[in-house]
């Protein structure tokens, strides 16, 4: 659980990841292309490819548009851009509200994450649940057995 997702990319990291490269998209709120200086070219078509993108999403926040910055830690260059627009997101963030609205969220989802583990732990641990999984695993993995009838049938030791 953060507050600002930033992602930093090379310039010339290529389509390869599409997929993944598409989910960091929708979650980013900041981005960088990284390594600027090694090809100030292709990292400037990146870049215009990022804020196109980033431009199409449906934005995560109507108080912000996520910016794409070109960075190099090797000249120095963008490192202090990138910093203020970090502490940009926040202040427009903390000043509209969104921010405690996100922490107040992400204190109940830490909660439910909680009780859930917990529950987890508590159902892997309990002796007849424990000693008829391997059995019922086996069963739903060969078809012998439908996944539904073997939850039904764990969870009903929870019951007994």
């Amino acid at each position: 659980m953060v507050d600002m997702f930033v992602l930093l990319q090379l310039p010339n990291a290529g389509d390869d990841l599409q997929a993944i490269k598409e989910r960091h998209r929708r979650d980013c709120r900041s981005g960088g292309i990284n390594k600027f200086d090694i090809d100030p070219r292709a990292g400037a078509i990146a870049r215009a490819q990022w804020k196109q993108a980033l431009h199409m999403l449906r934005p995560n926040s109507p108080h912000w548009q996520p910016p794409v910055i070109g960075v190099s830690a090797l000249k120095k260059e963008g490192i202090v851009e990138f910093w203020s627009e970090i502490e940009r997101f926040r202040s427009v963030m903390t000043q509209s509200g969104e921010l405690e609205e996100k922490r107040k969220k992400q204190a109940l989802n830490w909660m439910w994450s909680l009780i859930e583990s917990g529950l987890h732990y508590l159902f892997r641990s309990h002796p007849a649940i424990h000693a008829a999984l391997p059995e019922l695993s086996r069963n739903v993995a060969e078809g012998v057995t439908t996944p539904g009838a073997a939850a039904k049938r764990l969870l009903a030791y929870l019951k007994a």
